[in-house]
Parts: C-alpha cells; sequence; structure tokens
C-alpha cells in the first residue's frame, strides 16, 4: 500500500509550508526559524496554484571534506541571500530543474544552489515541487473542447470536469501522451505491440474526428502537435512556480535562458533516436533548455543522495569506511516500473563521501512492460471472460464494446491497488463511468452486479502472474548479464523496487518472494516516484559526472548499446563503417538523428567522387603548416534524411545521405610538444596523423571523445588512450543539443 503524504502545518513564524520536513524543530517553527531563532522570517514566496506559501528552495553550503570524528549528521543549510536573484544573473548562483515527462502523470521541481555546489554529505537537497491542484503528479492527458471562440485544447481535470455532460466524455480524451513516441512494430512482446497499437489508434481515432469536422485548436495539425501542446502547458506550470516569487519578466527570461539547466528523464530503453526527437519537441513547446537523462539513473542519484544523507551518525572513521565497503560489494539492480515501460540497470555506489559517485555495471534493460501493459492484461481477460455475451452488454448500457472495456479497466486501477496474494474471495471490479442503466442480469453470468464484475482470485491471479513473469525475465537478463562481465569485488546482488507499478501489493509481494527464492535481497522505496526522478533530475544538473564511465554506445548508424570493452575500444560499428563493405542493420534499428564522426560536412555520404573519410589518420604537408600550433579536426555530423534513416536496410556506399554539421573536436599540438615522425612509405614530407573520435556515456550524458598522439601514430588501445603523450579532447553532446548550439 502506498504510504498518504502527510501534509505539515505552516510554520508559526514564516507561515511557510515545507512538504519536506515535519515542522518538529521547535514548537511548531519550520528548520530554518527553530535553527536561526528567528521570530519573523522574510520567506514571501507563494505558490501560485494555491494560497499556501511553500518554502523556496536553499543553496547548500559547498563544503567538500568528509567531517571528521566524531561522524555525525551535517549541519541544515544556511539561508540564501536575500536577493538570490540577482546573484543568479550574476552567475554566482544556478537555476535547476529537474522534470519528469511520464505515462500517467508528470511531475516537476526545481531549485537555486550556488554554481560550485558539489554533492556532498552537507548538500540539501530542498527542492521547489510545482503542484497542481496541490498534488505532486500532474496528468499527462489532453482534451479538445469547443467553446464559443472555437475549439481549444485543455489538459487539467478541473477543465475537463466543467465540460463533461455537454457532448464531452472519458472516450474524448488523449492518454498516454508519451506512448505516441514509441513504435510499435519494435516490440517484440505482442501484448505490448498491442497495447502501443490501442492507444495510438485511440488517439488518432479522436483527433481524426475532430479534423474532420474541422475542429482542430490552433496549431494543431497532426496529432504529434497534441503532445507538443501539453508539453507547452506543462512548461507553463513550471514557469509559473518559478516566476512567482522572481523579479521583472526581463530578468527571469534572462534566468531562464542563460542561468537555468532542465533536466528531462526519459525511459532507458528509449533510442537515441527517440531521444532526439522528443528533446526536439520540448524546445518547441517553450523548454529554455533540454538535457536528456535516463529515468532510472536519476531515481538511483536520489536513493544514493538520501542513503548519502541518512548514513550516520558513524562511532568513528573505520566504521564509516567499512560501511562504504560494504556497500561498494552490492549490485543494486533498480527496476523502475512505471506506467508505460520497466527499466531496469545494475548500480554500484562508488562513494558517498567526500562527493556523491555511482556507476551503471552492465548496459541498461527492459520493455513496454510499464503498469499499463497489466491493465491491458486484464482487459484481455475480460474479453474472455464475457465472451460472445460483451457487446450485448455494452449495448444494453449505451455504450460500445471498446467502451465498456476501457470502462471496467478504469475499475481495475482501483481494484488492483488493493489486491495481495492472500486475497482469497472474488473481486470487484466496477464500471466507471456514466451508464443509462445497470447491468443486465443473465444466468450465464452470474457474476455480473448492478454496476461491477466479480472476478475470481485464480483470474486475477492469472493476470498479475503473466505480468510478474515479464518482470523477472527482464530481472533475469541483468542478473545473466552481471554473470557474464564477472565484476571483481561486486559479490551480491540487491533489487530496489521503485515506480507506481511496484507498489501494488500482489506485484510488489510475489516479485519479493520470486527474488528470495533466487537469493536476492529485495528493497522498495515508496517515495513518489516521479518527484524522485525530478529530484534526481536536480541532482544531475548540479553534478553532471555523477555517475562514471560505464559503456560505449555504437553511434554509426545504430541505436544498439555495447558493454565497453577496455582491451578493445573498437568496436562493431566502428569495424563495420571503416570497411568499404556493404553493412545491414536490422529494421528495429533507426539510422535517422543518428551522429557520425567520420564523414564530410556537405557531401553525399556515398558519392564515389567524394568518398567518406573512413580512414582515422590525416596527411599534412609540412610545407603546408605556416604556425602552430597545428590543428586537428574532426567533424561531428547528423544524419538529416528521414527516408534513408528508416530504411528497412541500408548500404554505407550504395545509398544516398545527407549531413547536418553538429559541431567540431580540436586538439592542437604545440610545436615544442611534437613528435610527429610517422610519413607514409615514399612521401618522408608528409606527416601522417592517426586519431581516433569515439562516443561514451560518460558521466549521465553522451560525450565524443577525441585522441591524437603526440607522434603521430594510431590510437589502438586504450593503453594508448592513456598514454601521457596522447592528447584528448572532449565534446558533451548533450550540451550542444540541449540548447541546439548546432555549428
Amino acid at each position: 500500500m502506498a504510504r498518504a503524504i502527510r501534509r505539515p502545518k505552516p510554520c508559526t513564524n514564516c507561515q511557510v509550508q515545507n512538504t519536506e520536513c515535519n515542522y518538529r524543530w521547535g514548537g511548531n517553527r519550520c528548520r530554518q526559524c527553530a535553527n536561526q531563532n528567528l521570530n519573523d522570517c522574510d520567506s514571501k514566496a507563494k505558490n501560485p496554484s494555491t494560497n499556501t506559501r511553500v518554502k523556496t528552495g536553499t543553496p547548500a553550503s559547498t563544503d567538500q571534506t568528509r567531517p571528521k570524528q566524531p561522524l555525525s549528521r551535517p549541519s541544515p543549510a544556511l539561508q540564501p541571500p536575500t536577493d538570490k536573484w540577482h546573484s543568479i544573473i550574476k552567475g554566482e548562483y544556478f537555476l535547476a530543474i529537474g522534470a519528469d515527462f511520464g505515462t500517467k502523470n508528470c511531475s516537476a521541481c526545481w531549485q537555486i544552489y550556488p554554481k560550485d555546489q558539489k554533492l556532498t554529505g552537507a548538500f540539501h537537497l530542498e527542492p521547489r515541487h510545482v503542484l497542481y491542484s496541490g498534488k505532486f503528479n500532474i496528468p499527462a492527458q489532453a482534451a479538445i473542447v469547443i467553446l464559443e471562440n472555437g475549439p481549444r485544447l485543455i489538459f487539467s481535470d478541473d477543465d475537463m470536469e466543467d465540460h463533461y455532460g455537454s457532448g464531452f466524455q472519458s472516450e474524448d480524451i488523449f492518454i498516454h501522451l508519451k506512448l505516441m513516441q514509441v513504435s510499435a512494430k519494435m516490440q517484440s512482446n505482442m501484448e505490448q505491440r498491442r497495447l502501443i497499437e490501442e492507444v495510438k489508434d485511440r488517439n488518432l481515432s479522436i483527433f481524426n474526428r475532430y479534423k474532420a469536422a474541422g475542429q482542430l485548436p490552433p496549431n494543431v495539425e497532426k496529432v504529434s502537435d497534441i503532445l507538443r501542446e501539453y508539453l507547452r502547458w506543462f512548461w507553463g506550470l513550471i514557469n509559473k512556480s518559478i516566476t512567482a516569487g522572481a523579479p521583472s519578466s526581463a530578468e527571469i527570461d534572462l534566468i531562464l535562458r542563460e542561468h537555468t539547466k532542465v533536466i528531462v528523464a526519459v525511459p532507458a530503453i528509449w533510442t537515441s533516436a527517440m531521444n532526439h526527437r522528443f528533446r526536439q519537441l520540448l524546445l518547441d513547446a517553450g523548454f529554455p533548455s533540454a538535457h536528456i537523462r535516463s529515468e532510472p539513473k536519476l531515481i538511483t542519484a536520489a536513493l544514493a543522495q538520501k542513503k548519502q544523507r541518512e548514513h550516520g551518525p558513524f562511532n568513528s572513521e573505520a566504521d564509516a569506511e567499512q560501511y562504504m565497503a560494504d556497500l561498494g560489494r552490492r549490485a543494486q539492480i533498480v527496476v523502475d516500473i512505471g506506467g508505460g515501460t520497466t527499466d531496469l540497470n545494475s548500480i554500484q555506489i562508488l562513494q558517498l563521501w567526500p562527493q556523491l559517485k555511482f556507476k551503471t555495471l552492465v548496459v541498461g534493460t527492459g520493455s513496454m512492460s510499464g503498469s499499463e501493459l497489466l491493465n491491458h492484461l486484464f482487459k484481455q481477460a475480460l474479453k474472455d471472460i464475457l465472451g460472445e455475451n460483451l457487446y450485448m452488454i455494452a449495448n444494453h448500457v449505451g455504450m460500445t464494446g471498446t467502451e465498456i472495456l476501457a470502462s471496467f479497466v478504469h475499475g481495475f486501477e482501483r481494484a488492483k491497488r488493493t489486491f495481495g496474494t492472500d486475497k482469497t474471495g472474488p473481486v470487484k471490479v466496477h464500471l466507471v463511468g456514466r451508464i443509462k442503466t445497470n447491468l443486465p442480469r443473465l444466468a450465464r453470468l452470474p457474476n455480473l452486479g448492478p454496476d461491477y464484475i466479480r472476478v475470481s482470485p485464480i483470474e486475477m491471479r492469472a493476470v498479475f502472474d503473466e505480468y510478474v513473469a515479464e518482470i523477472m525475465r527482464l530481472i533475469g537478463i541483468q542478473l545473466d548479464k552481471l554473470d557474464k562481465a564477472g565484476i571483481p569485488g561486486v559479490n551480491y546482488r540487491t533489487v530496489m523496487l521503485v515506480g507506481g507499478g511496484s507498489m501494488i501489493p500482489y506485484i510488489n509481494e510475489k516479485l519479493r518472494a520470486e527474488c528470495e527464492n533466487k537469493m536476492l535481497q529485495v528493497t522498495y522505496d515508496e517515495d513518489n516516484v516521479s518527484s524522485l526522478v525530478a529530484r534526481g533530475g536536480i541532482l544531475a544538473a548540479i553534478d553532471p559526472d555523477l555517475g562514471r564511465r560505464e559503456f560505449a554506445r555504437t553511434t554509426y548508424g545504430t541505436t544498439f548499446s555495447v558493454p565497453f570493452d577496455s582491451d578493445n575500444p573498437i568496436h562493431w560499428a566502428d569495424r563495420q563503417l571503416r570497411r568499404r563493405a556493404v553493412g545491414y542493420v536490422e529494421w528495429d534499428y533507426e539510422l535517422h538523428e543518428r551522429f557520425f564522426g567520420l564523414v564530410k560536412y556537405g557531401a553525399n555520404l556515398v558519392d564515389p567522387k567524394e568518398p567518406p573519410m573512413l580512414n582515422d589518420y590525416v596527411d599534412i604537408a609540412k610545407g603546408d603548416i605556416i604556425e602552430w600550433p597545428l590543428e586537428i579536426e574532426q567533424p561531428i555530423y547528423q544524419v538529416d534524411d528521414h527516408e534513408w534513416g528508416l530504411k528497412d536496410d541500408w548500404s554505407i556506399l550504395a545509398l544516398p545521405g545527407k549531413a547536418l554539421k553538429v559541431a567540431t573536436l580540436v586538439i592542437k599540438i604545440k610545436k615544442q610538444d611534437c613528435k610527429l615522425s610517422h610519413h607514409p612509405p615514399g612521401h618522408p614530407e608528409v606527416y601522417r596523423v592517426h586519431f581516433r573520435a569515439k562516443p561514451v556515456w560518460d558521466g549521465l550524458c553522451e560525450k565524443w571523445l577525441f585522441f591524437v598522439h603526440l607522434t603521430g601514430k594510431r590510437i589502438a588501445t586504450i593503453e594508448d588512450e592513456q598514454d601521457p603523450e596522447t592528447l584528448k579532447a572532449t565534446f558533451v553532446l548533450d550540451e550542444a543539443l540541449a540548447m541546439q548550439y548546432l555549428e
């Protein structure tokens, strides 16, 4: 059962209500007032959606040292300067926004922090949550209503409630907008494919109905525009929360444009192409920046930071070090069961002090098996239970077969929250919605009530067990990857269940039992997962190197991630592109919007007169070197040909393609350091300078690394990359794309 969130009373001194504190700090005074022994306070920020005052986030201390003996919980953060907004403009502070765009709900929060903030034990994560009708969760939905001045998009429950009964019904609501980004044919599981197809068909049917009637709102020409307009409304809520206590609009615009980092979470299983399309939607919707991060990694960051804050006190430094050593031996499999997807990452916490660091041990996995799949499985089971009576029953209550199934699924949403493994009696699943009359009484269906159907516990367990089997399959994949990786020093595996789906009693209890049978320790976190992801986004904004380098991603024509092999850093995609041979990619990989490091700008990638720059070297005539330092450049391009990118197969030497220049990696060789001596045979007056450009996931984002050795020799191994005479350049792809800083 999910815990009810205790709403603290406002501080009797400053009248600020802070959901992160229960105000047990001195009477009914909040922590800030109690620590400073204040009887008056200048906190005047009000949440725009309510009349309740909400505490503004406070930047934390920048202390980077581990506390000395005796170790104890660090003291609370100090109050920020009064004119913190002007401190942001002066570059002393920064604004971080974490946003989680979920399948069913969204969440966002923000915090102001010092520009040089480090995630030490002294840091206080005290974000200001963006509230919607007093709640963290913001429904991810949309609807078109017809007003006197024409059609308009609405998004809030309150607005939709106002229009019920005037020709508007729940069946007119666009749902699960996030799934509109997902390809159904890429799903290997038939039920997952069917779920996505049904969501897309439903939303497209609603869209086409309004389009045929000439009732589309402004700025909406295709169904994907609904998602963009929802994101615009979502950003409006965030913006309103921030600007409530901010200075003039001109100053806040400057802050959002130049002194703000927005971290947006996406499922770990989304391909890079999907991430880039989603990023573009965010920017088109008005987000000032859009840094994409993986949901389970942000959850891990938030959970690790909680562990960092709750670690002590320890009796000695030795006890603290022993605790950290024990923690480092554990591979924690984070299982995030969301609404649309289940994402898994195996994490190792490397250190809690002096700064928080964690590492992903193997490539993340997952599937479209969020709790919405459980609803879909119930719907399929209900069709079998009702059989040939389905359409007769639907017609009796004035619905279609599709509508009555959807109404029962709404009832199942409520019933599944109380269904556990100890349930022995039938479960009532109510018909939710406006029906003209009661359900019919049928002798052949005695389990029908006036407005519900009784589902036997055997039938319910069959639905849940099929779903749990899929989650256990995914956990098994992570376990296999960990076994094959054979990571030294990591001897224990634990499973951390997070996400709304993990809080369903039957799923939680069944997964615990299954995992314990495999000798796996299971824990779970009851925090609101959307809020947890958003808080992790703030941590990722503060420290982009929060996670350590874990694996390389092949970005030459595929979206496939492979483990990083330090002994053999050249990956399949590198070899495939470097060979002048035909290469095929399976249909479920997209080439469109992928990034290339070895093509010439403005040229067809396969023009025989100007072939791709497949060689990893450049020849420079000595006489052409007019001035020093010598610059070695490596352009990075983005494929900009949609039709080419979506081909069932592709040949790197037989199909045309356009390329858009993204950035250039540059390494400068000083004359006094230059040791170039490798000449091509027969050309003693020519330097041959080898280089290597490769993409990696470093920290929490995608980066390109560029290597050139001072002797010009080939960079072939990890030892070559780490050679003191190897020059290195780094380009953070996310930083450029997040604000569309393209050359």
